[in-house]
C-alpha cells in the first residue's frame, strides 16, 4: 500500500481595521471575542472554548456535531510580542490521526487611523489531500467576523 505524499502550503489572509493596534491585538487575546469571532464550520460546534493566549500555553479546542468530537486542535503559543505579533503551532487532530500541522504568524501593524492584521500559514497536510481553499475561507470568515465586534452596539 501507497502512503499518500503530504501537501505543503503557504497561506497568505490580511485585513484593514479602523481601530489602533492595541485594540486588534486585545480583541484577539481577549478568551470571551475569540470565542465569538473562532470560524466553526455550519453544523459543528465548539464546546466550552478554553481560549489562552499566552507565551507557551497550549489551547485544546474540540470541534463536535451533535455532542460527538469530530476534530481536536491543540494550539501552542511560540513568541508573543504586545500589539506586534503572534505565533502559534497548530495540530487538528480526528481519529485517523493527524489531519493538519500549521505554524501560523499573526502580524499587527499600525495603519494610517487605524491597524492592519497579516497572516502567514504554512500548513502541511500528512494525508495527502489539500485543504487550502477551506483555510483561506475560514481566515476570511474570521475577519468577518473579527470586523463585526468594533460595529457599534457589539459586545465590549
Amino acid at each position: 500500500m501507497t502512503r499518500p505524499r503530504p501537501i505543503a502550503a503557504t497561506i497568505r489572509a490580511g485585513q484593514r481595521f479602523l481601530v489602533p493596534c492595541g485594540t486588534l491585538f486585545g480583541a484577539w487575546t481577549d478568551p470571551e471575542t475569540r470565542a465569538r469571532i473562532e470560524p466553526v464550520p455550519e453544523g459543528l460546534e465548539m464546546p466550552d472554548p478554553q481560549f489562552d493566549a499566552r507565551q507557551g500555553a497550549t489551547e485544546s479546542l474540540s470541534i463536535s456535531m451533535d455532542g460527538t468530537e469530530v476534530c481536536r486542535f491543540e494550539q501552542t503559543w511560540l513568541s508573543i510580542a504586545p500589539e506586534a505579533h503572534l505565533l502559534a503551532r497548530v495540530d487538528v487532530h480526528m481519529q485517523e490521526g493527524l489531519l493538519y500541522h500549521a505554524q501560523v504568524l499573526m502580524c499587527f501593524t499600525p495603519d494610517r487611523d487605524g491597524a492592519r492584521l497579516d497572516i502567514t500559514e504554512q500548513v502541511v497536510w500528512p494525508g495527502g489531500t489539500s485543504l487550502q481553499n477551506y483555510h483561506e475561507e475560514a481566515w476570511k470568515r474570521l475577519f468577518a467576523n473579527l470586523s463585526r465586534e468594533f460595529e457599534p452596539g457589539s459586545p465590549p
